[in-house]
């Protein structure tokens, strides 16, 4: 059995969740909610944070510029109108994946991170 336990280091649910199954010698996976990044789909996206969309302090809703980027994402879907486009190849992307785990998701663990990424391996790829 797979034991995955969902939440934030300060929440005393989690905290009690597990110490649950510490105490019982249970093993399990403890997954950070506020280090993860979240889809959003467009049927989400105008929905309040209680009913699957975002939290009202979240840049994408409090920042026009971002919100304005994200309703423009999810036209672009619609409309099969891309801004850009990308070709990347299975070593690449098993490359992507070794970098995140080396340096974080964005800049999460090093500034300048994203950046690097984008350059290291999206921009070569570009093909529209």
């Amino acid at each position: 059995m797979n034991i995955q336990i969902f939440g934030s280091k300060k929440d005393n649910d989690t905290k009690k969740a597990q110490r649950f199954f510490k105490e019982r010698g249970i093993r399990f996976q403890y997954i950070d909610l506020r280090e993860k990044i979240r889809f959003i789909s467009e049927k989400y996206f105008k929905l309040d944070h209680e009913h699957g969309g975002l939290e009202e302090n979240s840049i994408w809703m409090t920042n026009p510029e971002y919100h304005a980027a994200l309703q423009r994402a999810f036209d672009n879907l619609k409309n099969d109108t891309p801004e850009d486009e990308f070709l990347i190849p299975h070593e690449t992307i098993l490359e992507m994946k070794q970098y995140v785990q080396d340096h974080g998701i964005g800049n999460s663990k090093e500034p300048g991170a994203l950046t690097e990424f984008y350059n290291r391996f999206m921009a070569p790829n570009k093909v529209r």
